[in-house]
């Protein structure tokens, strides 16, 4: 799979983390569908997904740090227990309006207050 990812770099591709969280899930269902009786009783069970992981890249993000977590957590959401009041947001790429970023074929989306 990785000589086909080299010979079409412009191809986007699934990370690794990606692939394992799904594996993952794949593995959930296959275990409920064994502990349920869905695999027959005769059948020799071994979990084809037990293994399956790919070797996933380390994180370069930093941690946050004490001030970081200090800004979030005294928001009113978590002091007050307020929940923040709706208001009309449009999806925007950078500073385009969401109509214009979809023209384009952009996938990020960001919330924010657009004027255009």
């Amino acid at each position: 799979m990785e000589a086909d990812g080299r010979k079409h770099p412009s191809v986007p591709k699934v990370s690794a983390g990606t692939v394992n969280k799904q594996l993952g899930a794949v593995q959930a269902i296959a275990g409920w569908g064994y502990h349920t009786g869905l695999v027959p009783d005769d059948a020799q069970w071994l979990d084809p997904f037990k293994d399956m992981r790919l070797e996933e890249e380390q994180s370069t993000r930093a941690p946050f740090d004490t001030q970081d977590l200090q800004t979030i957590f005294n928001d009113p959401l978590f002091t007050k227990h307020e929940l923040p009041r709706a208001r009309a947001v449009k999806l925007v790429y950078g500073s385009r309006c969401w109509r214009c970023s979809r023209a384009q074929g952009r996938q990020r989306w960001l919330v924010s207050a657009c004027s255009t």
